[in-house]
């Protein structure tokens, strides 16, 4: 499998760039986890819109699926005129109203997921957690051959899925807050929360997602330099309670979920 990386901000996109998205590839099939502000421009480098197999969505957060009403515009465009072949499959959880939206005409259908539950496409097999977080979330492992991944979607430190995530070659965990803004009753992840999650879990590497637009009562807006030096930040918190690789998600970068030892 491999991944690539299609957005990261939490809330909202900064210039030219997205909130929540990545692109799985499987063999040459084709997977949309989350769907955010800008996931759609940025999978055009990549795929078409009638290259997607099936999107998994954690939650209906706009930061996480304000591109999919697009998605299905494109995806009815691209059944009519041939260049998909099947409706677009969206899995989603049922806890909300917005689920019935998930449905487009006969050009895009929603599925019901949650915590029992278990989707098998020819080789791929996804199974789902309930998160802590503010809306009901859903965290998502996905497992082929002998990989995995684990994306957590939104979460809080109150979430019980050390054992969900246990042993994964890539977790791809939310980072929103540093080690001084910790709070276990938040719905986010500070750095120590992630770090703890990955090294109890015992997980190949992790990589950090979903960050924030400003730290410790200051807030910037496109300064790529502030940006960047937070994320090192992070990542350096990070790695004080995890003993493995640390990743920080670049838009438009991939990653094979399994590397050399």
């Amino acid at each position: 499998m491999k991944l690539t990386v299609l957005g990261n901000w939490g809330a909202c996109p900064q210039a030219g760039e997205a909130t929540a998205g990545l692109l799985l590839c499987v063999e040459d099939r084709v997977f949309l986890i989350d769907c955010g502000s800008g996931v759609l421009a940025q999978s055009g480098k990549f795929c078409s819109v009638g290259d997607f197999e099936a999107v998994f969505l954690s939650h209906y957060h706009h930061d996480h699926c304000a591109d999919i009403g697009c998605l299905q515009y494109g995806s009815k465009f691209a059944f009519i005129y041939g260049l998909r072949r099947e409706p677009l499959l969206i899995y989603g959880h049922d806890q909300s109203p917005r689920f019935e939206d998930l449905t487009y005409g006969s050009f895009a259908f929603g599925y019901a997921v949650g915590p029992d539950t278990t989707v098998e496409r020819d080789g791929l097999r996804v199974s789902f957690a309930q998160t802590a977080h503010e809306q009901y979330n859903l965290a998502m492992r996905f497992e082929y051959g002998n990989e995995s991944l684990v994306y957590t979607g939104d979460m809080g430190p109150r979430s019980d899925i050390v054992d969900f995530c246990a042993g994964a070659d890539l977790l791809v965990c939310e980072c929103c807050f540093l080690e001084s803004e910790a709070d276990d009753s938040l719905g986010h992840m500070s750095t120590r929360d992630v770090g703890t999650l990955a090294q109890k879990a015992g997980v190949r590497r992790v990589m950090l997602t979903h960050f924030p637009h400003g730290a410790e009562g200051a807030i910037w807006e496109n300064d790529p330099k502030r940006t960047r030096e937070l994320r090192e930040r992070m990542a350096g918190e990070v790695r004080r309670y995890y003993d493995g690789p640390v990743l920080i998600s670049k838009i438009g970068e991939s990653y094979q979920l399994t590397v050399e030892s």
